[in-house]
């Protein structure tokens, strides 16, 4: 009888108009929306560059992440970061700023009278902040000690140099005095 196309069209009819909570019904204990393999591999474009920003720890070519900057900054710095990772095409700075705008880790301040954008937390905690919200865990490039936690205060007077640029023999000659 379950051989009749007529029996199973009027099984799935029943089974499509009953009513049902089907959250009760379907479990997602056992998901793969949070397996960070499977999340890695369906991850965008943009996600993908703002995850390398993150991990780098740099929107500037020389300062730290908590240094306010300017959107046509952050744009410059998607398209560096899209070459470094040899990816083609449009890279749009506006989709990875709103990466960091969905992820909550972004805000806007003034400084000097200018409209400038910022991180809302230093890079320890804001790697931990954005591998959460996208469900990942990111791979920061350094270690970070207990002045890399905490909310981001920098409003564009400290220059703080970026953890990965190296001393050169004058910069290193200036500290020895």
């Amino acid at each position: 009888m379950l051989e009749k196309r007529t029996v199973r069209e009027h099984f799935m009819h029943y089974f499509m108009t009953y009513p049902t909570d089907k959250f009760k019904v379907e479990s997602i204990k056992y998901s793969s929306s949070s397996d960070a393999a499977i999340v890695l591999s369906n991850m965008s474009w943009a996600r993908r560059i703002a995850k390398h920003i993150i991990e780098d720890a740099r929107v500037f070519e020389d300062l730290d992440i908590t240094h306010p900057f300017t959107i046509s900054d952050l744009n410059k710095r998607v398209g560096e970061v899209a070459l470094e990772m040899g990816m083609r095409g449009n890279s749009m700075g506006a989709r990875v700023y709103h990466e960091f705008e969905a992820a909550g880790i972004i805000e806007k301040v003034v400084v000097g009278g200018a409209k400038k954008l910022r991180f809302t937390h230093k890079a320890g905690e804001l790697t931990a902040l954005f591998g959460a919200a996208i469900s990942v865990d990111l791979d920061p490039h350094f270690v970070y000690g207990e002045d890399d936690y905490g909310k981001n205060d920098n409003d564009g007077s400290k220059n703080k140099p970026w953890r990965g640029s190296r001393a050169g023999i004058v910069q290193q000659s200036k500290e020895k005095f």
